[in-house]
């Protein structure tokens, strides 16, 4: 299963998510897909792809599932913006005995339709979609899966930068390696 996000950074919700989902068994693996530049996105407020990457797998490396989460940074070879069903299609080159099925928040859902090739999307590749806040119950297309029972976390990775920003506590936001990657590479105050 593939786990596309500009994982900016990397929170508790994201690694709960990919947890649930393995220990579920509703993949083999879960691929934390970090992608450089989402196209509904603005860029200038992304965090260095490589810091995000790097504070994904510290993160990923301590996670009781580690053995089963991968982190990926497959889409920074590719051109920018990233597109879902273009990275689907360079994967399946690159990884041609491996099926590919995509893991959204439920959020995207609403907004599919601004997919590129969102059609060819929902019908070659099964798709799951986990629940946010404000999202809990999406209208799903035919052939979505709602991931009922996933754990649903209130802030987001805005929420996190907002905090940032504003000097509050984001120790209990994130995983404690990207905390620590934070507090090292972006001059917070460490205040666990």
């Amino acid at each position: 299963m593939l786990y596309f996000g500009s994982f900016n950074p990397i929170h508790n919700g994201h690694l709960a998510i990919a947890e649930w989902v393995v220990q579920e068994e509703l993949c083999d693996e879960i691929w934390l897909v970090v992608s450089p530049q989402n196209p509904f996105k603005i860029n200038d407020e992304l965090m260095p792809e490589a810091d995000r990457l790097q504070m994904a797998e510290r993160a990923v490396s301590k996670s009781a599932c580690c053995d089963r989460i991968r982190v990926s940074d497959f889409e920074f070879r590719l051109p920018k913006p990233s597109y879902t069903i273009d990275t689907l299609a360079e994967m399946e080159q690159a990884y041609p005995g491996h099926q590919f099925s995509v893991l959204i928040g439920s959020d995207n859902v609403d907004r599919m339709e601004l997919w590129k090739n969102y059609r060819e999307l929902l019908v070659r590749y099964r798709i799951f979609v986990y629940p946010r806040t404000g999202s809990e119950h999406p209208l799903l297309y035919a052939g979505m899966t709602l991931l009922e029972g996933a754990p649903l976390l209130h802030f987001s990775s805005t929420d996190v930068r907002e905090a940032m920003k504003t000097g509050r506590d984001i120790s209990k936001m994130i995983p404690a390696a990207a905390y620590h990657y934070i507090v090292a590479h972006y001059k917070l105050p460490v205040t666990e």
